[in-house]
């Protein structure tokens, strides 16, 4: 994944800034080519499921686990379409694809895409996601092949506060992890980011980029679900 600006390039007095779109799509592509080999392996390698271990919640952040759940038990997932509160019209699509990106990268969990769970529920004659009841979620488990299924809601994806007079991004997104064969919901996890979470002295670490900010968000929500 590559979530470039033309800022994100700027340095002291505005030099370094982007402007011509053809640039910033070769720099994209070079970012994401850094990750594999003249081969075209992948240079990281996937945890094993084994390593995976109980989380906690995020760091100022909201989750629990039930005790009888094994995050080693993830190895596919059904990922919902996600609840849209915030004010961007690509948050859920944008969020799925990072969280995805994020298991699969963390312990080769796969990830059943909200395309895919659409079209089955265009099969069962399901008209909207809304009116999805946990039997229903069954039934598409059935269908997808999938016991696990995540559910989720974004307050926030980009919308941007002030930290000083400095304005950033933020994210604010709950996830859910549900068994459908039994209806209970087995792990869940919650947090809301803005961009100086990480910032250090002198306003280095700061993200302005929303987009790259929902994947790190999207990484702590997984690690958070025992990914």
């Amino acid at each position: 994944m590559a979530a470039l600006r033309g800022e994100d390039f700027e340095g002291l007095l505005g030099l370094g800034r982007i402007e011509d779109e053809r640039v910033l799509l070769a720099s994209a592509v070079e970012q994401l080519l850094e990750s594999f080999d003249e081969r075209g392996e992948p240079l990281a390698t996937n945890a094993s499921p084994e390593r995976r271990r109980r989380a906690s919640p995020p760091e100022d952040g909201y989750g629990f686990m039930l005790a009888d759940f094994d995050p080693a038990a993830l190895d596919r997932v059904a990922l919902m379409p996600f609840s849209n509160r915030s004010a961007h019209p690509d948050a859920a699509q944008a969020l799925a694809e990072f969280l995805g990106d994020a298991w699969y990268h963390s312990s080769g969990v796969r990830v059943i895409e909200p395309a895919e769970v659409r079209a089955a529920l265009v099969r069962m004659a399901v008209r909207s996601t809304e009116f999805v009841d946990r039997r229903s979620l069954a039934k598409l488990g059935d269908e997808l092949g999938a016991r696990y299924f995540v559910l989720g809601s974004i307050e926030r994806f980009g919308e941007t506060s002030f930290a000083g007079n400095d304005r950033l991004p933020e994210i604010e997104a709950t996830v859910q992890v549900v068994d459908v064969q039994s209806g209970r919901t087995m792990a869940a996890a919650g947090v809301c980011r803005r961009g100086d979470h990480e910032q250090t002295l002198l306003g280095l670490g700061a993200i302005r980029n929303p987009f790259e900010l929902a994947a790190r968000t999207a990484r702590e929500l997984v690690a958070g679900l025992g990914g």
